[in-house]
């Protein structure tokens, strides 16, 4: 009896300790942008002022990580306001998880109501000469671009974790801010600008995450999802064909 006890004991205990420690970031959002009127001739000037108040609003965006996993979130916000906004524009994704062991990640798709399966996002960085302390962390300064927008990243190695807010994830570094910088064409004559960035406030230890819990059991691939969306667009030009 005294045997099994001690054997029961060793595993609970191995159970309990082998769990590996999780992390929680917390980000903050923010946003500027500029929009031209004189693209926008048609819009009452009342929803036009709430458009441009939307795309400048902050909010706050947590990530929970451990070696392999990483749980990108919104931090929802309780709207006091008595004149709520028609629209909300918020900083995407705002449900996020990512399996670095299996290459996988899973977005919480609002649009149609299920999780989307995708392999983890990434971009080509080059580093720059740029460096500075964050949080007591050394950062070094990435740049990246792709056909729509400049990229700063800051960056620090961290406990073995890869950690990031938005959807482009770098193995093994954690961002601890990042800028967003939409492009315009050359020949473009807009005062439209938009500019978003997230800047890393805080880090603390979770006692206990269980990130298996939250893989979804159902989901739709990203091939699946761009094939109904595509669907969904073919009805509705139809549909104003015939009107």
């Amino acid at each position: 009896m005294k045997k099994l006890f001690v054997i029961t004991l060793i595993i609970l205990s191995s159970a309990v300790f082998g769990q590996e420690k999780a992390y929680r970031f917390l980000y903050d959002f923010h946003q500027k942008t500029i929009l031209d009127r004189v693209e926008n001739p048609n819009m009452l000037p009342d929803d036009y002022a709430i458009i441009v108040a939307e795309l400048n609003k902050s909010y706050e965006v947590e990530v929970t990580a451990n070696s392999l996993n990483s749980l990108v979130k919104l931090v929802e916000k309780i709207n006091n306001e008595q004149n709520k906004s028609f629209i909300s524009i918020e900083p995407e994704p705002n449900w996020l998880l990512n399996d670095f062991e299996t290459n996988n990640s899973y977005e919480n798709s609002v649009g149609v109501g299920t999780y989307i399966k995708d392999s983890i996002k990434t971009i080509i960085i080059k580093p720059t000469r740029n460096s500075k302390k964050v949080l007591g962390l050394d950062a070094k300064e990435f740049i990246a671009e792709d056909t729509s927008c400049n990229y700063h990243f800051w960056l620090v190695k961290h406990q073995n974790l890869t950690v990031s807010p938005i959807y482009f994830q770098f193995k093994g570094y954690v961002v601890v801010e990042a800028e967003i910088i939409n492009k315009k064409s050359k020949d473009s004559k807009t005062i439209t600008e938009r500019k978003m960035s997230y800047v890393l406030k805080n880090i603390s230890e979770e006692k206990s995450f269980d990130f298996e819990k939250l893989t979804p059991k159902k989901f739709m691939t990203k091939a699946e999802y761009d094939a109904l969306i595509e669907q969904r667009e073919k009805e509705m030009n139809n549909r104003v064909e015939k009107d």
